[in-house]
Formats: structure tokens, sequence, C-alpha cells
């Protein structure tokens, strides 16, 4: 990117420390991928509200099934009313639609955890070499 044109590995390293530390993108992806986990193993749901706390790195997911949609849908009203964006994450996700998408676009969906596991080894290099 020519942005970053001339920029030394170290401080790009650090911009992302940074970058990352305040936007939480690393739990927010590790909360996704255990949701994901989670939806595609259970075949006894319909709808899943998933909080994702992200300060305290805790996901909490609530099952429901069709005939429980109107409760689903206040109790998502509710949780995206009480909590804090900026620390919260709040989705409702409807397991058919889910599915589809996830038939329809496989690669969209495949398991990051190498991903997560290179962006936690760059946060540990810049602490190792006192980058922040």
């Amino acid at each position: 990117m020519e942005e970053h044109r001339g920029v030394t590995l170290q401080s790009l390293m650090s911009m992302y420390y940074r970058y990352n530390k305040s936007k939480k993108n690393i739990s927010l992806l590790k909360a996704y991928k255990v949701s994901a986990e989670t939806i595609k193993d259970d075949n006894t749901s319909d709808f899943y509200l998933l909080n994702i706390d992200l300060e305290n790195r805790m996901l909490n997911i609530e099952k429901y099934h069709i005939d429980d949609y109107e409760e689903a849908i206040l109790r998502y009203f509710i949780l995206e009313d009480f909590t804090d964006p900026q620390t919260n994450s709040v989705v409702l996700v409807n397991v058919d639609n889910y599915r589809e998408l996830k038939e329809a676009y496989p690669s969209y969906f495949s398991d990051i955890s190498e991903f997560i596991q290179a962006l936690d080894k760059v946060e540990e290099n810049c602490i190792r070499l006192n980058l922040i």
C-alpha cells in the first residue's frame, strides 16, 4: 500500500498492535469463530442470539426455536439498547440463512485459526521486542 511505503516492519507491527488494542479485532474474530463452530454443530435451534463481550473476552449464545421468534427479537432489541457497541457486539442469526450462506460461499467460512495465530504472534513479538 502506498501509505505504508518506507515504513519499517517494526513500525507496522506497532501500528497494528495499537490499532487492534483499540478495536479489539482479534477478540471479535475469536468470538465469531466460536459462534460459527457452535452453530455448525447444533441442529436443534432455529435462531442464535450472540452477545460478544470484547472487554471480558466472553461469548454468550442463546438458542431459540422458530416458535420463540418474537422472544428472540425482543431479547435482541433489549441487548442492543443496553450494551455499549464499543465493547459488545449483538447479533441474531437465522440458522437456515447461515447454512445457506455457508453452502454458497464456503471459502468465506473457512477456518481462521491460522490467521488468528499469526495476528497473536505479531502482538507477542511487539511485546517481546518492546515495540509498544
